[in-house]
């Protein structure tokens, strides 16, 4: 049976994204194709868009994720109206050996690769965050991540360094990674000489304001008095350099674990009143980071039509 419907012609143009400029690789419906390098300039993305709607044909977009580079492009082409899909990168890695039995990764044979997955729809729509309306989201689960790394290197320099070579002994007091009132004591009291200096009773009194709300505290300050007692750390005097880089680091430590909390905070008050984070915040074991970073990265949930996708 014949149709009288007429197939619409589509041009692909296969993108490449880097930091100063992006290779795109254009093919027409006619099989020719045309190999383009697109600067990061606002020129080159109007001659980009340009040369897209010039074309007698429906056009679609391939990108590849490359860092955030490829984000102001994609914001570009997305605003000039022009179908934009996203292009998974271990797809294009996986593809690229099978088709080239060669992990070599280039720009121009990335191209090639984009291209291929583009025209076989094995693609998604690009969703812009900032378009889409949780570009917060992204950049408060983002930097929340960023804090988190830094801290998560101080505190093992604190332990793996500094504890085991001045005061070995009280590391065992650290029970959870969020343990706030353990860094204010040892940024107090970094070393056992700290601790002598004042009588046991006047250590639990002077420490018992560090480890507020802290149960069994006076217990806890006895042991961490103990321990300075029979400590086999190197000695450590007040007032050298040593010293100093010693509460420096405990320091900065403390101070990105408020900050941490406060993003928490914020990210808890600006999801507060979104359905999706009620039920994700429903489930056990997801708090407000959790949800807000599954919500960062997803998006609006409900533009899947299934959990598993």
């Amino acid at each position: 049976m014949s149709s009288n419907r007429t197939k619409k012609k589509c041009a692909w143009i296969a993108i490449d994204g880097a930091k100063r400029s992006h290779d795109a690789l254009v093919e027409l419906d006619s099989k020719s194709r045309r190999r383009m390098k697109v600067l990061n300039e606002k020129a080159d993305f109007e001659r980009l868009v340009k040369y897209a709607r010039g074309m007698a044909s429906e056009v679609i977009v391939g990108l590849e994720p490359s860092a955030d580079y490829h984000r102001p492009l994609a914001y570009f082409l997305l605003k000039a109206g022009l179908d934009v899909r996203l292009v998974s990168s271990l797809a294009v890695a996986r593809t690229r050996e099978a088709l080239n039995n060669s992990w070599d990764k280039n720009d121009p044979l990335d191209a090639q690769v984009i291209l291929h997955l583009l025209k076989t729809t094995k693609t998604n729509p690009f969703h812009d965050p900032v378009l889409a309306g949780h570009n917060d989201l992204q950049e408060l689960s983002n930097s929340h991540a960023q804090l988190s790394k830094r801290r998560t290197r101080l505190q093992h320099s604190i332990v793996n360094h500094y504890l085991a070579l001045y005061f070995p002994e009280v590391e065992r007091f650290m029970t959870h990674s969020r343990a706030h009132w353990f860094g204010k004591l040892v940024s107090a009291f970094p070393t056992p000489a700290s601790v002598l200096t004042l009588s046991e009773d006047e250590f639990i009194e002077r420490g018992g304001e560090l480890v507020k709300g802290k149960q069994s505290k006076t217990a806890l300050l006895r042991a961490y008095d103990q321990a300075a007692q029979n400590s086999i750390g190197v000695p450590l005097e007040e007032g050298t350099p040593a010293l100093e880089m010693y509460r420096r680091i405990v320091e900065e430590h403390l101070t990105l674990s408020v900050k941490r909390r406060e993003l928490e905070a914020t990210a808890d008050a600006l999801l507060k009143s979104n359905r999706d984070y009620q039920i994700l915040r429903s489930l056990p074991g997801i708090g407000p980071i959790l949800a807000l970073t599954i919500l960062a990265e997803a998006g609006v949930l409900r533009r899947f039509g299934h959990e598993r996708q």
